[in-house]
């Protein structure tokens, strides 16, 4: 699924702007008409609103303004730092109830001719990361290997998370590595596996309380010592 925003020189420039080449900030009608009502009665208003506002700076940066095609839901949720989830309950709402959003295509191809859908997959089901090498370095796998214990070999780090992406989710494997990262507090760092072999290995699926390091780790109370 990729998307354009309806209308976009009408509603979110001005003349002043219309001459920049690119924008530091995007002027954005404040009035709460009758949109923002309709956005307001769903249970999860604010977050639809929340990522709209999200997806209007964004589209304010790209070359034509507005026009976000050649991103697709995957690439928008690490452009975003919002799950892909949320971003496709938003277009689809958007989209479909107020037309503020035009999708334009559910299966697009990317640089390397593979077709892909909303959830970045290629046409064998698998994560296509090279597509998204540049967002990839800058964005997500900052967010992974800031989150990882051990800051070592971070080369071999990357190409161990580009890896791993292509059989996990983004989301899920930010929240394991978090998970792992806090169950190994204060533990010796001899004892914490390096990136590359972490998620090589794929021991983000192993138990949480199976991964504790047999290093000191401060405050760990006896049941945890029995355990392990």
């Amino acid at each position: 699924m990729r998307i354009k925003i309806r209308d976009w020189e009408a509603h979110f420039e001005r003349d002043r702007t219309k001459q920049w080449k690119s924008l530091q900030w995007v002027p954005v009608p404040n009035k709460r008409g009758f949109g923002y009502k309709i956005i307001m009665k769903q249970p999860d208003g604010p977050e639809i609103f929340g990522v709209w506002n999200a997806i209007i700076q964004e589209a304010s940066k790209v070359d034509p303004r507005g026009d976000l095609s050649k991103y697709d839901v995957y690439q928008l949720s690490i452009l975003l730092e919002i799950s892909e989830k949320k971003i496709k309950r938003a277009i689809d709402f958007l989209s479909d109830n107020l037309d503020w959003i035009e999708v334009v295509g559910n299966l697009d191809s990317d640089v390397n001719g593979l077709d892909s859908d909303v959830n970045g997959l290629d046409v064998n089901g698998k994560r296509n990361s090279e597509c998204c090498s540049i967002l990839f370095s800058s964005i997500q796998f900052s967010s992974i290997y800031d989150l990882y214990p051990r800051k070592v070999g971070k080369t071999a780090a990357i190409k161990a998370i580009q890896k791993a992406l292509q059989k996990i989710g983004y989301d899920e494997l930010l929240e394991k590595t978090q998970q792992f990262a806090e169950s190994v507090a204060g533990a010796d760092m001899q004892y914490i596996p390096h990136p590359a072999t972490w998620f090589n290995q794929e021991r983000y699926n192993d138990p949480i309380n199976h991964q504790v390091p047999y290093g000191k780790i401060k405050e760990l109370n006896e049941y945890d010592v029995k355990d392990n």
